[in-house]
């Protein structure tokens, strides 16, 4: 079975983007309207899918769920946008990895609602053969909204951009999955937890699911000296850098200078995207690094971190 739709209540922070997009949903809901088109922007981890499900229990509709990578097919959207009902969410994760040709099918479902009809034994759509869909509320969620194709972002009326947590949100999020979970963490674990975790509640919960694994008493009370010892057998020290963030600043000290983008990614044995958005903006949150037009460096802070 579906794991049941969570609700507003259950969302801690992104305050202000919450207050909207439960005001939309209710005053769509209350004049039987249907909800704009909406893009959910921001670091993996943050809570788009969430949002996008708590959005579908407000207005009491089913939510649609469909994950993109490079190799979605047309078909396949198509199938899936056929399901819907009126009112329905459509949610695309990941949107920016759909294929030009998936993102381009999106315009006429939201335009005139029409989807091309499938041979579902051929894996294909049919060249001039359409079908009617009911209005329904599509929802991207993306941490590269810059890739997505300029005529699906001008379709989108309600763009938002989800922000890193403050430690105090971490901290109840930390707790929260503590609780579900069944770890007993005291106020300092919990501290802990939320600053390892860099503003990202999912974070949070990959590292609470791995301390509780790795305990070898589950009922015990959790203290920060447990906590910081288990951070550190993975790999995390007490500034929360892990191994790839010091990869990343040693390679920027022995260099003294500018960095581009790509030398680091090679360095780094990954790719530009991963440097971006698994690496870099927790370091420049931080002040450690810097990038403009020449590359990356170190700032001041980066050079104090290493005593240069």
């Amino acid at each position: 079975m579906p794991r049941p739709l969570p609700c507003w209540q259950q969302f801690v922070g992104q305050r202000g983007i919450v207050d909207s997009l439960r005001a939309h949903a209710r005053g769509a809901k209350r004049q039987s309207a249907i909800l704009p088109h909406i893009s959910l922007g921001g670091p993996s981890g943050v809570g788009k899918t969430h949002l996008a499900r708590a959005v579908a229990k407000e207005m009491g509709v089913a939510c649609h769920e469909f994950y993109s990578s490079r190799s979605s097919k047309k078909w396949d959207v198509a199938t899936r946008l056929s399901q819907v009902k009126r009112a329905d969410v459509f949610f695309i994760d990941e949107v920016h990895a759909l294929p030009t040709d998936c993102q381009e099918l999106l315009y006429p479902a939201m335009d005139r609602q029409r989807v091309p009809a499938v041979d579902l034994e051929a894996h294909r759509v049919l060249d001039n053969e359409w079908i009617d869909i009911p209005p329904f509320t599509l929802i991207v969620a993306t941490d590269q909204p810059g890739t997505l194709l300029k005529a699906l972002k001008q379709r989108i009326v309600l763009p938002f951009t989800l922000e890193y947590y403050a430690d105090d949100e971490m901290r109840q999020i930390a707790m929260n999955y503590a609780d579900e979970i069944g770890v007993r963490l005291t106020a300092q674990a919990a501290t802990r937890i939320a600053e390892a975790a860099r503003g990202i509640p999912r974070r949070a919960r990959h590292l609470l699911t791995s301390l509780k694994t790795a305990m070898r008493d589950p009922g015990a009370e959790v203290s920060k000296t447990m906590v910081d010892a288990h951070l550190a057998s993975i790999g995390i020290n007490q500034d929360n850098l892990n191994p790839n963030d010091i990869r990343y600043l040693n390679i920027l000290r022995d260099r003294k200078g500018h960095v581009s983008l790509t030398n680091l990614a090679i360095q780094l044995g990954t790719d530009t995207v991963a440097v971006q958005t698994d690496i870099e903006g927790y370091l420049v949150k931080r002040k450690l690094v810097g990038v403009d037009c020449r590359g990356r460096f170190l700032t001041p802070e980066g050079r104090k971190y290493f005593g240069m």
